[in-house]
């Protein structure tokens, strides 16, 4: 498997960088109710909150990172033959991008 991406498939940097921000934003959304749930204990709270926290800014460094590995290394073709399903994913996509951008900043912004 390549190091980067090629035509017809995502290479290992690009794959490993997709599951690590998968598997922080499932963990940020684990702690941010986790936090809830300790709302009136107060260390036990402050240990989730920072753990949410460092979750969100790497994230938010991820999310960096793929842009720039985005720019070094386009993603495959689109497989979609009708332009309005191409379209579409690739507003999907970007929205995607953009929320898992701005959702770090505007947690670190609240605190």
């Amino acid at each position: 498997m390549s190091l980067k991406n090629t035509p017809n498939s995502f290479g290992l940097v690009s794959r490993a960088n997709h599951w690590i921000s998968a598997f922080a934003f499932i963990l940020a959304l684990i702690t941010a109710f986790a936090a809830e749930e300790f709302m009136a204990k107060g260390e036990a709270r402050t240990a989730v909150f920072h753990l949410h926290f460092s979750l969100g800014i790497s994230l938010f460094l991820l999310m960096i990172l793929r842009v720039i590995w985005l720019k070094m290394s386009p993603n495959p073709e689109d497989i979609g033959e009708n332009r309005m399903e191409i379209v579409l994913s690739h507003i999907v996509k970007g929205f995607l991008y953009l929320s898992l951008i701005v959702m770090p900043i505007s947690g670190y912004m609240m605190v």
